[in-house]
């Protein structure tokens, strides 16, 4: 939910094979919808394809993305991403 104050969301991506324009459009606008809350939202995308789809439409450095859903959620308690580069 981001309706709340400061919301922390961790979307496991690792079942998703395709993402279109449309799916990066939806991701975009959580994203802002949770930082104008002051909250965070973290990305689990073990598949070098999405960062690679990240870096083709610009958007790269704009998730915090994580290999694992165990990394992802330890590092609520962290400074930032415990790997900005998925293989």
């Amino acid at each position: 939910m981001t309706s709340g104050a400061e919301p922390d969301l961790v979307l496991d991506l690792s079942p998703v094979s395709f993402i279109d324009c449309s799916g990066l459009s939806l991701l975009c606008r959580v994203r802002n919808r949770v930082r104008s809350r002051i909250g965070g939202l973290r990305l689990v995308a073990p598949d070098g394809g999405f960062l690679r789809l990240l870096r083709c439409t610009g958007l790269s450095g704009t998730f915090e993305l994580y290999p694992g859903l165990p990394e992802a959620l330890a590092s609520k308690d962290l400074a930032g991403p415990v790997s900005a580069a998925v293989a």
